[in-house]
């Protein structure tokens, strides 16, 4: 989910969570603040499965490196 550090996508966050989905953040911020968001969601529900990544839309070399890191970590997506 992008933007995910604005308020819209918090809460867009938060609800995906509190249905047991697998989330991933994103926002333009730092990776530190990234994390930061991501521990919170934690915090508010222990069992939240979310991942956090730093990324700007607005740069394809950006968006290609989540998406190689996510196909990593999940296979295609």
């Amino acid at each position: 989910m992008t933007g995910a550090n604005g308020l819209i996508g918090n809460e867009v966050a938060s609800a995906f969570l509190a249905y047991g989905a697998t989330v991933v953040i994103t926002d333009v911020q730092s990776k530190a603040e990234m994390i930061q968001a991501a521990d919170a969601h934690k915090k508010n529900s222990p069992t939240a499965d979310i991942r956090a990544y730093q990324m700007d839309v607005t740069s394809e070399a950006s968006v290609d490196e989540v998406f190689q890191a996510l196909d990593h970590e999940f296979g295609k997506v």
